[in-house]
């Protein structure tokens, strides 16, 4: 929730045109990316012990579904954040961004 709130504040304050949304939505995209991949990690650990505590359940190849699920996750949760710092960082961006007001 915290994280959607940033995004949302930090989103109006770039339609407003406000050097504080920019830094908000970077500051936002570093934190989606750190929580992402700790999300992504807890979820790999947890399929694993899962499977490991009830090996009757799982299926024999398990492991290569588990994997490509993983990475179109990983791709899926970090597309809009690493393109949302690729596009702050680009020059004109950034000269654009430096004269909004506070």
């Amino acid at each position: 929730v915290v994280l959607a709130l940033l995004l949302m504040v930090g989103s109006i304050g770039v339609l407003r045109r406000r050097r504080l949304g920019a830094v908000l939505c970077r500051t936002w995209s570093w934190l989606a990316i750190v929580w992402g991949l700790a999300e992504i990690a807890f979820a790999s650990v947890l399929l694993q012990r899962m499977a490991l505590e009830t090996p009757q359940l799982v299926p024999s190849g398990w492991a290569g579904s588990v994997a490509s699920g993983i990475l179109i996750a990983l791709v899926l949760v970090l597309a809009f954040p690493v393109f949302l710092l690729a596009w702050f960082v680009r020059p004109a961006v950034r000269r654009e961004t430096e004269t909004w007001g506070d």
